[in-house]
C-alpha cells in the first residue's frame, strides 16, 4: 500500500503523520475524520477551528490534497450549529 504524509498547518505542535492507506480517497477520508476530531478539541478548548488545515503528500513528496475546516464543515453547516448555552458553566 502507498504511504501518505499528513501535515497539520497552523498547528505548530503537531508532528507530521505517515500512514499506509489504500489510495488517495482513503487518505482524504482519513484527513476529514481527523479534522472533525481536531475541531471538537479546538471547540472544547474555546479555540477557533476555522483555520485548521491538513496537507496530504504522496510518497514522492507531492501535495495531492488539502483538507481544511471548510471542506469538512461547509459555511451553511457552521451557521446551523447550535450556539453555546450561556447557562452552562464550564470548569477551567
Amino acid at each position: 500500500m502507498p504511504k501518505y504524509r499528513f501535515e497539520f498547518m497552523h498547528e505548530t505542535d503537531a508532528a507530521p503523520v505517515v500512514l499506509e492507506l489504500a489510495d488517495v480517497e482513503a487518505a482524504k477520508a482519513q484527513a476529514k475524520q481527523a479534522m472533525a476530531e481536531n475541531v471538537l478539541d479546538h471547540v472544547a478548548e474555546r479555540q477557533d477551528p476555522s483555520m485548521l488545515s491538513t496537507r496530504i503528500y504522496d510518497e514522492a513528496g507531492n501535495v495531492i490534497a488539502t483538507v481544511d475546516f471548510h471542506t469538512v464543515f461547509p459555511q451553511n453547516q457552521v451557521e446551523e450549529l447550535p450556539a453555546e448555552d450561556p447557562s452552562v458553566k464550564r470548569s477551567g
